[in-house]
């Protein structure tokens, strides 16, 4: 077309097309002004654009309760609510438990870690504004564990005629994870630890009894008069016991034994009683002007149960309720020498005859300074001589996380004609009490040693003094540190 000609000859034409295509082009502009505006359908949704504010995507709440197989609480657990990408975490509390909110809605995992426990982690369906109850059940770890035990036939240390070295004999139960005394070990498996005091304690950390501040070095020297090293079978015929379980229910329980390993390790002991085999329970503490305080337990300074009617059971199950109640009566101190021979008093009286008859005595400290009025216990000789008059044998568990006094205890287990078993950590309680009926009933393998250890300080080795070392024992999957005392008579 030739539009100079159609101008010319028809300019009104013209005009109105002019018009017609401006109106066109403004009408184009708003509505590519509008698209990059959002406009003509935009919400404030969160979604597709839109100009208003964003809606947070939807969220629960996650209640998370922990306990172990046997329903004791566990605190101090950490747990993470994962779900979509996004995580929610918190640590339960006394009573095993943690609200987690704000966890966005939909399918996820909610884990749980702590420590001397196995990790779990279980899915959780989290619906928005709702809040969702996940029961959590964690597994206890274990770990190889050992002890001493009366040495038969008995074997007293010999000092040599400068007092620089002493030749003696220990007897060790080794266990493995499962409770099971460990058979078949060599010479090579087992070493004695070179001892050095530590400048950071006032007390003897190798060589007790001396004078005030006395304490000395000493090197293992290499093994003692043949035979040096022999295992020893367990009994095939078992020895029925009754055996009174003791629990130090003191203030420092709840820190050294957070999560309650004693309790649940007791039951490990109490659901295997087996035949005409029987149990009793107790636990002690006492008021104390300190730290400490009061102590919770129904009668001071030892509550022996059931309380008003104390006795030996056969079901050991019938506790159970019982050692569920002590997780929360924690406080006082530890009056464990005058407990110790109340308990042995009551073995004495109530124990059916025919039955090996003793006392199994858990600490995570020592023999505390309490209100000792009434007491006819308060040394530890006491404490032993009790055992020699009742004839109830002294069986005692250390655990090391606390102060405990592992030469009182060892002491009172030689004295006492039983076994002094330790704890380097709670995941070693559950080894040690499952293998209780076993090592009362003398039925588990033992290993009986004798080494010549050595000291450049002349006299060291004196009559009335006692030694104390760690025994080594590599099982070939692990390490199991071994504490024994050595009395110089």
């Amino acid at each position: 077309m030739d539009f100079t000609r159609s101008s010319t000859a028809r300019p009104g034409k013209v005009r109105a097309f002019a018009r017609w295509f401006s109106r066109l082009f403004m009408i184009g502009g708003i509505s590519v002004a509008l698209a990059a505006c959002g406009g003509g359908g935009g919400s404030d949704d969160g979604g597709g654009g839109g100009g208003g504010t964003p809606v947070p995507p939807p969220t629960g709440t996650v209640a998370v309760s922990v306990k172990d197989v046997s329903g004791i609480n566990i605190p101090g657990a950490s747990v993470v609510a994962t779900v979509g990408g996004s995580s929610k975490s918190g640590t339960t509390d006394a009573s095993g438990g943690v609200v987690l909110a704000g966890v966005a809605a939909g399918s996820g995992t909610v884990t749980v870690t702590r420590e001397t426990f196995t990790q779990k982690a279980v899915t959780v369906t989290v619906t928005a504004n709702q809040t969702v109850s996940v029961p959590v059940t964690l597994d206890r770890d274990t770990t190889a564990a050992g002890g001493v035990v009366p040495t038969v036939p008995t074997q007293p240390p010999v000092v040599g005629p400068d007092g620089k070295t002493l030749e003696f004999t220990i007897q060790v139960v080794v266990l493995d994870d499962a409770s099971i005394a460990i058979k078949g070990l060599l010479p090579p498996a087992f070493s004695i630890e070179p001892c050095s005091p530590s400048a950071a304690t006032t007390e003897a950390d190798c060589v007790s009894g001396g004078p005030a501040g006395f304490d000395a070095p000493y090197t293992l020297l290499g093994p003692g008069t043949e035979p040096s090293f022999s295992e020893i079978d367990g009994d095939t015929t078992a020895q029925p016991y009754a055996a009174a379980l003791m629990f130090d229910q003191s203030k420092s329980i709840i820190q050294n034994d957070s999560t309650d390993a004693r309790l649940f390790s007791a039951k490990e002991f109490l659901r295997n009683l087996g035949g005409t085999d029987q149990a009793g329970l107790a636990a002690f503490a006492a008021d104390i002007a300190a730290e400490n305080g009061t102590a919770l337990i129904p009668q001071t300074p030892v509550t022996i149960y059931p309380v008003g009617n104390p006795s030996f059971v056969t079901d050991g199950t019938s506790f159970f309720p019982t050692l569920d109640a002590l997780a929360t009566l924690e406080g006082g101190g530890t009056p464990l020498y005058e407990a110790l021979c109340r308990v042995m008093d009551f073995a004495a009286a109530s124990a059916p005859g025919g039955l090996r008859k003793a006392v199994v005595v858990f600490t995570d400290g020592k023999n505390e300074a309490v209100n000792t009025s009434g007491f006819s216990c308060t040394k530890i000789e006491d404490s032993i001589n009790k055992s020699t008059a009742t004839g109830v044998d002294i069986f005692t568990i250390g655990l090391s996380s606390g102060d405990v006094d592992r030469e009182a205890l060892a002491t009172l287990a030689e004295g006492g004609g039983g076994a002094f078993l330790f704890a380097g950590d709670t995941t070693q309680l559950i080894t040690i009490y499952g293998s209780l009926g076993n090592l009362l009933s003398g039925r588990l393998t033992t290993y009986r040693l004798t080494y010549r250890i050595g000291t450049d300080v002349a006299n060291a080795f004196l009559s009335g003094r006692t030694v104390l070392g760690v025994l080594k024992v590599n099982t070939g999957s692990t390490v199991v540190g071994i504490p024994f005392v050595v009395l110089i008579p």
